[in-house]
């Protein structure tokens, strides 16, 4: 349960063993998780109650394996693993409602500007195949009262009042779809191990299968909320600013608050197969050795489902019913992109990805002082290679299948070396110290296209068009290196350190554009060094603590180059600066204790605490980059912490009950905040900041309705555990 959640359930439970003794066994296990939400979504248009708890999250999982005894040194093992998600599909965030750069008081309401549309034809031709993409066009429209302000008016668009709206606590407002769409995501591997025990070597055989896939459906894309000169909606409180994203003559019209649907679907098939080699017996020499193939196959559809007559409608409300051309095209939605709707596919994406690896593989393990000194070297050689295959059309990008850029694909291969070096020195036999280095890899990837319709107003701050954004990004290489060490002390203290450094080259770095849409580039250098610290300390039978705490410094130490400016007045930045942090809270700790109380001969109860805690930081681009005018309202991650409490007891028969608490103290802090004081949640109203304004001054959108992530509230329930 929660203080103001939907009920949580988890059902697990497990079962095995022989089905013939010493030959075939068996082993079934499942669990069901229901996660309650307590976010609860109205419509900003009539303030009606859409649903409850609307953040619901439902998972689960079950694995099944078969072990059978072929003979004394032969076995083999089967197994299936399947996992499944489902989120209910509501925002994971609440709003609250900003004006002026301060939260708005109760009963706000917001005017939209009244238009005068003074040319609404379009004479630029329409795609034509193996051409160009078509030009968008905005009708071109003035601010005013009335039809008759405004001489060579052909269609007056009246301002409307929105609003005063619910709001509190828990309340997230649906500004655009007014239902809720589930998100889904599922799993399936199924692997096959022969493991053969000869006298001089352990020899191991893997198959794997993979399949998973995943479904989402998400708003977006509007053109009355768009952000790009000439369209969009502005309000009377804020006349220079467009993005207001409540439209409501298309509401009434339709019911909806939406045009269409961005309809996602990703799947994976793949194979993986080892054949692995392992020296046996405790000798001062063990070594394993083994070859690797893998080969997977990533299908995206990605599709801005609206149909012609919502397309149209939508276009004739902003623009007027006689919004059309060039001359013979009466559809208002071709005559402002340039592309006919595809029988209700908006854009279209499909992209096909294939990922093959082979690899050889080894490791030694060498005494070099019996019992005492050990050196470990292993090195692993591989071949990677990467096909891509991509088509994106329709009006969102003003393409037909057949235009210049429609499609992009590729090829892509390397043959990295990864070494591996250790060290370990056994103090005695309750403590050692280590040293490791190795070297790592991370293969590259295709980024999807960027809507310029969608994205237009944010690749013109950093002086690009899509086109300019990179196909495709190279691989990235590490060396890590950690010393560290693990002592047990007066046989009541276990304590581990380690301190490490990672050392990046051509790092894969990710601009996230204003528009939400992002894409990858590699930049040079990058840095990660910190240090960790677990301490176990158990001064009587009936009494322990523990205590981790980790430090983590994660930047680059070069620029990280973003693509050059080909639009003209537009100055080349950097994607990120040299010094800018990564996403990584500089200091966590966890700390916490259980009291035990035998109680009868074979039972006890118990009480156990737990803190959590990470401290404040500022992560992403800052000031003098591209990217720093989309991170400014997400820059800063206030410090969190958390108490859990747990109490229950442990009887005989091997039953555990149990009463819990989450987030005792109920703390709901801001999990986001802008980077300077002021505002508050992921914005304060003010969108597409511009890079080279150090406080968002300057900015080119104004959407009022701000999402909220805070921490989850207080939870609280019964657990119980049977083993037999």
């Amino acid at each position: 349960m929660g203080s103001r959640s939907a009920p949580s359930f988890e059902t697990s439970g497990a079962v095995g063993g022989p089905i013939i003794p010493d030959k075939l066994a068996f082993r079934v296990s499942a669990i069901k998780q229901e996660y309650g939400g307590w976010i609860d979504e109205y419509s900003a248009y009539t303030g009606d109650l859409i649903r409850k708890n609307v953040n619901t999250n439902i998972d689960w999982a079950g694995h099944a394996a078969l072990l059978w005894q072929i003979s004394d040194n032969m076995s083999a093992l089967v197994s299936a693993y399947h996992v499944e998600n489902k989120y209910e599909g509501g925002p994971g965030t609440t709003t609250a409602i900003y004006v002026g750069g301060a939260p708005a008081p109760a009963g706000q309401t917001f005017n939209t500007q009244g238009r005068c549309i003074t040319n609404n034809t379009r004479t630029a031709p329409l795609a034509q195949p193996n051409g160009a993409p078509a030009a968008a066009f905005i009708p071109t429209n003035v601010a005013c009262t009335s039809a008759a302000a405004v001489p060579g008016t052909v269609y007056f668009r009246p301002g409307v009042t929105y609003g005063p709206f619910p709001q509190g606590q828990d309340i997230a407002l649906a500004t655009g779809i007014q239902n809720i769409e589930p998100a889904t995501a599922q799993s399936d591997i199924v692997s096959a191990t022969l493991n053969f025990d000869l006298e001089l070597m352990n020899v191991k055989l893997i198959s794997s299968y993979l399949r998973d896939k995943g479904h989402s459906d998400t708003t977006g894309g509007e053109e009355f909320s768009s952000t790009t000169t000439g369209a969009g909606q502005f309000t009377t409180l804020d006349p220079a600013h467009r993005g207001f994203p409540l439209f409501a003559p298309f509401y009434a019209a339709t019911g909806s608050g939406n045009t269409g649907l961005f309809d996602g679907t990703n799947k994976r098939n793949g194979v993986e197969e080892e054949v692995r080699f392992a020296s046996v017996g405790n000798s001062r020499f063990n070594w394993v050795a083994g070859v690797y193939f893998s080969n997977a196959t990533t299908k995206i559809r990605y599709n801005y489902l609206s149909s012609v007559a919502n397309d149209d409608l939508v276009m004739q409300e902003l623009y007027g019913p006689t919004f059309a051309g060039p001359a013979g095209n009466t559809s208002a939605s071709a005559a402002r992109y340039g592309v006919v709707n595809n029988a209700g596919y908006q854009a279209q994406l499909a992209a096909s990805i294939q990922d093959r690896e082979i690899a050889a593989y080894t490791e030694w393990n060498v005494w070099l002082v019996p019992e005492r000194l050990k050196a470990i070297v292993g090195a692993r050689i591989s071949g990677v290679e990467l096909n891509y295959y991509q088509i994106n059309y329709g009006q969102l990008s003003g393409r037909l299948p057949s235009s210049i850029g429609s499609v992009t694909q590729g090829h892509s291969s390397d043959s990295p070396l990864t070494p591996k070096y250790g060290l370990e020195y056994q103090l005695n036999d309750q403590s050692m110290i280590y040293a490791t280095a190795a070297r790592g890899f991370r293969a590259g990837g295709v980024n999807a296209q960027i809507s310029q319709t969608i994205c237009q107003t944010a690749l013109s701050q950093i002086g690009i068009t899509a086109t300019d954004v990179p196909a495709a990004y190279k691989p990235d290489t590490v060396w890590s290196y950690e010393l560290g060490g693990k002592f047990r002390l007066f046989d009541k203290l276990q304590l581990n350190l380690a301190a490490y450094r990672i050392d990046w080259n051509d790092i894969q770095a990710t601009t996230t554009l204003s528009c939400g849409q992002g894409f990858t580039s590699n930049g040079r250098r990058a840095e990660s060094k910190g240090a960790e610290a677990q301490l176990v300390f158990q001064p009587v039978h009936q009494l322990n603590f523990y205590l981790n705490a980790g430090y983590t410094d994660a930047f680059y130490v070069d620029a990280v180059t973003g693509p050059a400016p080909t639009l003209p007045g537009v100055s080349p930045l950097p994607s990120f600066n040299a010094g800018d942090k990564f996403n990584i809270p500089p200091f966590q700790a966890s700390t916490g204790g259980e009291f035990d109380l035998p109680f009868g001969s074979r039972s006890n109860s118990y009480l156990r605490i737990d803190y959590t805690y990470q401290n404040a930081y500022n992560s992403g681009a800052t000031f003098g980059s591209s990217g720093y005018g989309s991170n400014y309202f997400a820059g800063h991650s206030p410090s969190q912490n958390q108490v859990n409490l747990r109490a229950g007891a442990r009887l005989a028969r091997g039953l555990d009950v149990n009463v819990f608490v989450f987030n005792l103290l109920d703390r709901e802090k801001l999990l986001v905040a802008p980077l300077s004081p002021g505002g508050g949640g992921i914005s304060d109203g003010r969108g597409s900041c511009s890079p080279s304004s150090v406080n968002c001054s300057a900015y080119l959108s104004y959407n009022p309705f701000v999402g909220q992530l805070h921490q989850a509230p207080r939870r609280f329930g019964v657990q119980f555990n049977y083993k037999f």
